[in-house]
């Protein structure tokens, strides 16, 4: 049975070196959010603005907890769950259409979608769970400054618990180049073979879910343990010829954007705070950069991958047999607009990746990221 996060404030004094900077939002400064307004008559503004009116009328429907991993659709715990994380990318859509149009309507249904789910959700610290939640961070951060005084406490509190939560659960990973590090390792094979998501897909979105909550609290000794935490997932994920573990595990380059993608928006949140991550390289040697770099040829259509044929992980295949889309045949490219939309923020190489992908497949990067970091 999953135990309820249940975590009293921590208080700590921890001083970060003079060009280290540590305001309280995750990826969208305050002035950052101002400017969107200038995008209002953008394709990127209007498509968001034409959801975020669908949505006005909408009530919030939180939960205590979401329960989505290693679920199949049409189990009941599953459909409520992901019927309640719809309201995530709502709220930031009602979001961003307040800073592009400085209309209180969307303020305030984006002030009733972040004040309810700060106030009832509960996590387990399951990060597949809760690997949607950057979205609040994300909605949170363009309305902020503007929130009554009470909601921006209960958010407050909200993230700093969920920060120590689960930074708590990210220090549970074992040292790079132990044998518990490689899940290759013959030791997982065996009848006390270690727990392969303190290495896996698992680790790197808990250590989404952790930075962005510890940026957004503004709290310097949660973004030093985050960072700490960032650097060893780069040390024992990726390695130094561009794959990734989970690649090697599952035999699929959606388990490659399953990894990727949460360790860019964690180099993408330092980097929003003066903060270079993205480039660290791990003793090894292995990087961000390197394993873009590999996946690049991928997603321009260069190479093609069959996915899941090989997997070691037999709930792949008994999704693939339930017809989850994705888990089996060839890997569709445009499952890698948003990784290189990412990457692109924090180098300009990949711009013309995305360009690639947008046009070979029809896919667009997330709307807040093209009007927020374009």
């Amino acid at each position: 049975m999953r135990t309820l996060l249940c975590l009293a404030l921590a208080a700590a004094t921890v001083f970060f070196p003079a060009n280290a900077k540590a305001q309280d939002f995750a990826l969208i400064s305050n002035s950052a959010a101002r400017s969107i307004q200038a995008k209002v008559a953008s394709p990127a503004g209007q498509s968001t603005l034409a959801a975020a009116m669908n949505d006005l009328k909408r009530s919030p429907n939180p939960v205590t907890l979401l329960q989505i991993a290693g679920k199949l659709p049409h189990d009941p715990a599953y459909d409520k769950s992901v019927q309640a994380a719809g309201d995530l990318p709502v709220m930031t859509a009602l979001a961003l259409a307040y800073r592009l149009t400085g209309e209180r309507k969307y303020l305030d249904a984006a002030t009733r979608f972040i004040k309810a789910w700060a106030s009832t959700y509960r996590t387990a610290l399951n990060p597949i769970d809760d690997q949607d939640f950057y979205y609040f961070f994300v909605a949170n951060d363009l309305v902020s400054s503007d929130l009554p005084p009470d909601v921006k406490s209960l958010v407050r509190n909200f993230d700093q618990q969920f920060a120590q939560g689960y930074l708590a659960e990210v220090e549970k990973a074992p040292d790079p180049g132990t044998p518990e590090a490689d899940t290759s390792n013959p030791i997982y094979k065996g009848p006390h073979k270690p727990d392969p998501t303190r290495v896996n897909n698992f680790q790197s979105h808990r250590l989404k879910l952790g930075a962005l909550a510890a940026f957004a609290a503004g709290d310097p000794e949660l973004i030093k343990r985050a960072r700490t935490g960032f650097e060893r997932q780069i040390a024992t994920n990726l390695r130094a010829d561009g794959t990734v573990a989970d690649f090697q595990d599952r035999d699929a380059l959606h388990y490659v954007i399953y990894d990727l993608e949460p360790l860019l928006l964690v180099a993408m949140a330092a980097h929003a705070h003066g903060q270079d991550w993205y480039n660290y390289k791990s003793p090894t040697g292995s990087s961000l950069e390197r394993a873009l770099d590999w996946l690049v040829p991928y997603a321009e259509g260069e190479q093609s991958h069959q996915e899941f044929a090989h997997s070691n992980v037999p709930f792949d295949q008994t999704r693939a047999k339930a017809g989850v889309k994705g888990f089996s045949g060839p890997w569709d490219p445009k499952g890698s607009v948003t990784t290189f939309a990412y990457a692109s923020v924090l180098a300009a190489k990949y711009r013309k990746t995305v360009s690639d992908v947008e046009t070979h497949t029809g896919a667009s990067p997330p709307g807040w990221v093209t009007l927020a970091f374009e």
